[in-house]
């Protein structure tokens, strides 16, 4: 690898493995309404409210759903998500929400590839869309607390879950909000 390889992953490194990115403070969850799109999840074609969701760890995923990168995020995160399912960590406290763009609701089966993850669309527009109430971007991952206040934003395209130093910092921040 050349050196200037190695300063630039190492500078990748400090910027996304502080999970909060620059300047991230925490602030109250934005409340929202979907309806999930998931025809693998349990609550395929139920609407659902965040607020509802109160006293749980929420893992909110903005994600495009026709985006190959995103798929491997999705993927990554899933296999942890179940993990700390499987491990008993969060099994009813901790849940996982996936948002993507409007333009894409015909593409969430694939997408979710036999998950049981609900997946929704950001129907809102301009100041009403969940992206813009959450500052979001693709890619971007928010963990709320189970007082309804998100703690953390994680920049999965600065810090991608297949590097294990943010698959680590990504677990010890819901363990955290989970014994909190």
């Amino acid at each position: 690898m050349s050196r200037l390889a190695a300063v630039l992953l190492l500078a990748l490194a400090a910027i996304g493995c502080g999970a909060d990115g620059k300047g991230f403070t925490p602030f109250g969850a934005p409340d929202f309404t979907a309806t999930d799109l998931n025809p693998d999840s349990s609550t395929y074609d139920e609407t659902r409210t965040l607020s509802a969701e109160r006293g749980q760890v929420m893992l909110l995923l903005f994600m495009g759903f026709a985006c190959e990168y995103c798929r491997i995020q999705f993927a990554e995160l899933r296999t942890l998500y179940h993990g700390w399912r499987a491990e008993g960590i969060g099994a009813d406290g901790l849940e996982l929400w996936v948002i993507g763009p409007p333009i894409a609701g015909h593409q969430v089966g694939e997408f979710a590839d036999g998950s049981d993850v609900p997946c929704f669309i950001d129907g809102g527009t301009g100041d009403e869309s969940v992206y813009s109430m959450y500052g979001a971007e693709i890619d971007h991952l928010f963990l709320i607390d189970r007082q309804g206040t998100a703690r953390h934003r994680l920049d999965l395209f600065v810090a991608p879950l297949g590097l294990e130093a943010s698959r680590e910092r990504l677990d010890a921040l819901v363990r955290q909000l989970l014994s909190g």
